[in-house]
């Protein structure tokens, strides 16, 4: 263990700067995690343990005051102290330091005697009997069941650390005042969906139950309509990736289940489960980009990687053992020339690229050298494409599988050259963030068509018309009523050609936007300015517009990468600025406008 001296030392420091500083009562309320977010520029507010009532943006430095972003805080503070309870219970086992012990019980002895008295809400709102009245549920000591179930979890895997060390009637205690009627009166009711949420929700039961030797808490989670392997079976897609659509919510989904299967007595009854986790790991795998970033479609956190998640596949080593496929993807993940970007709600504890479960599951893991091969991919029940060769990687999205988490954006796409992003999907700010729905979530954000400056509202499934390893052609019907899309992109050593069309019987007006995570080699100050004639659905963000008629050629240059992007189509041509994510950046991007019945719309990418 000796390796890992550094990161056990930040733990410790941790640890005890935080409980040494803890504080708590249950008449402090619990907000929305996703109100921690900047008004101005959806930037994350940073938390301070020291700063309950003052909240400042990471980006502008903007401060907010409030009991709005206080709840927040006080949901922030909660999640890190059952974070910190479970390193505070590894130190222990480690070290044998009887303050770690100390610090661990302390804590879960204060929420067990208080849980009690802790009300009963759904976000910012004190709730009496109505706990489905929000779609991430009510919690007591957190603002959502989601969150009250991951608690759950994390009080149970601490008492596991413990087992040998802690006092029975300690347990006792934790189990009768605050498991008990968590489970109880709380979290059981609000098993009534497929959805992320009801999959932490059971499998916090269900890991209750299985410590415990609780039958009852495990038939729970285990029998009726949205047990656990149904949120498996009818969540899951035929390609392995959760049904929203989302990458970020496929892992957070795997790390419920995840943190279920870590323990021995769960596989008796979720064996054909494991195997489906498994597939899902690997179906991650083979849908990042070859750096190991994440095409982004849906909500979810910008610029997340494989590195993101790395936690989960160390966690399959428990559940695996040492498993030749999931030891490859690690190593593969762990040697990636890329910056971890974390999740910016509920991030698991990192130390540099190492996360906690690492040392709880994986820490003498063999090394294993194979690499991990990818190929071009359709994911065609998740409505996703992936085109590859030595050089490129397109990403393309051509469909839904309902509203949940989803942005209307078919026919979207993402690229990689020589692994430089291109153009990337933003994915958004935090929910509670105003630029979160004004930008992030429309359709003008995306790499598609808005028709007649409206947000695409069709939320079903798409066509594959055509795939192979250098070309994907999909369509999908009535993205808007009456209205028809297809698209077909290939690729060739030195191309890529698009072809984007849209029709419809009557006549409107279609903007095809290329979003650019680059410069646009030109010389706007040539051009004249030209309003879009359009003031919502994030048009009222997009700034500094050029016409550029006439010029149909364009230099992109990402880094030390250069393409050259030619329209091919007669058409109005616009230059412009557009929100990045964060807001305090702007990416330039090209309109193509056309006026009809029908247009099709194409451009050649050459490199």
């Amino acid at each position: 263990m000796e390796k890992y001296n550094e990161m056990i030392n930040d733990m410790e420091s941790s640890v005890r700067n935080f409980f040494n500083h803890f504080t708590d009562k249950p008449e402090y309320l619990s907000g929305w995690g996703h109100n921690y977010f900047c008004e101005i520029d959806g930037g994350k507010l940073i938390f301070e343990l020291n700063q309950p009532k003052a909240h400042k943006c990471e980006i502008c430095n903007h401060l907010y005051t409030g009991s709005k972003y206080d709840n927040a805080w006080i949901y922030l503070n909660r999640l890190q102290s059952f974070t910190e309870i479970v390193k505070s219970a590894y130190l222990f086992q480690q070290t044998k330091n009887q303050d770690y012990l100390g610090f661990a019980i302390d804590a879960l002895l204060y929420y067990a005697n208080n849980y009690h008295d802790f009300v009963l809400h759904a976000k910012d709102t004190i709730i009496s009997t109505e706990l489905t009245i929000d779609v991430g549920g009510a919690g007591k000591i957190m603002p959502q069941g989601l969150n009250e179930a991951y608690m759950l979890i994390k009080i149970i895997q601490a008492l596991e650390i413990l087992s040998t060390d802690i006092k029975s009637a300690d347990v006792e205690t934790i189990k009768e005042k605050l498991i008990t009627p968590a489970i109880e009166d709380v979290l059981v009711p609000q098993l009534i969906r497929i959805h992320n949420i009801q999959c932490w929700i059971g499998c916090a039961i269900a890991a209750a139950g299985f410590y415990f030797d609780n039958q009852k808490w495990i038939d729970y989670a285990l029998v009726g309509d949205f047990k656990i392997a149904n949120q498996l079976k009818n969540g899951v897609t035929k390609d392995y990736l959760w049904y929203e659509g989302s990458i970020h919510y496929h892992f957070f989904m795997l790390e419920s289940i995840l943190n279920l299967l870590v323990y021995p007595k769960a596989l008796k009854y979720l064996e054909k489960e494991k195997q489906i986790v498994k597939s899902m790991l690997k179906s991650a795998y083979q849908y990042a980009f070859d750096n190991n970033v994440f095409p982004n479609p849906n909500d979810g956190w910008p610029n997340i990687s494989l590195k993101t998640y790395l936690h989960t596949y160390h966690m399959a080593v428990k559940v695996f053992g040492g498993c030749h496929e999931v030891l490859k993807m690690i190593k593969a993940i762990e040697e990636s020339n890329i910056k971890r970007m974390p999740t910016q709600l509920a991030d698991p504890y990192y130390f540099k690229d190492w996360p906690l479960e690492k040392l709880l599951f994986n820490s003498e893991a063999v090394d294993c050298a194979k690499e991990m091969k990818r190929k071009s991919y359709l994911f065609e029940d998740s409505n996703f494409a992936m085109l590859r060769n030595d050089r490129v990687n397109l990403f393309m999205k051509f469909g839904h599988n309902g509203p949940s988490h989803a942005h209307p954006d078919k026919m979207t796409f993402e690229l990689t050259l020589d692994d430089k992003l291109i153009t990337r999907d933003l994915s958004n700010a935090g929910y509670g963030a105003d630029i979160c729905n004004e930008w992030h979530r429309v359709s003008a954000s995306h790499n598609t068509i808005v028709v007649d400056g409206q947000n695409q509202t069709n939320v079903e499934a798409g066509n594959v018309l055509s795939f192979n390893q250098n070309l994907i052609k999909a369509e999908c019907k009535d993205v808007y009523p009456g209205i028809n899309f297809s698209r077909q992109f290939e690729l060739s050593d030195s191309k890529i050609t698009d072809e984007f069309c849209v029709t419809s019987n009557e006549a409107h007006t279609y903007d095809c936007f290329i979003h650019i995570d680059g410069l646009i080699d030109i010389d706007k100050s040539l051009f004249q300015d030209s309003p879009l004639g359009f003031e919502e659905n994030g048009y009222e963000h997009i700034k500094n517009v050029k016409i550029v008629n006439g010029l149909k050629d364009f230099r992109v240059v990402v880094d030390s990468v250069v393409l050259n992007l030619k329209i091919e189509t007669d058409c109005e041509i616009f230059i412009c600025e557009t929100l990045d994510n964060p807001v305090t950046r702007c990416r330039e991007t090209i309109i193509l406008r056309k006026k009809g019945n029908s247009a099709t719309f194409n451009v050649t990418w050459k490199f």
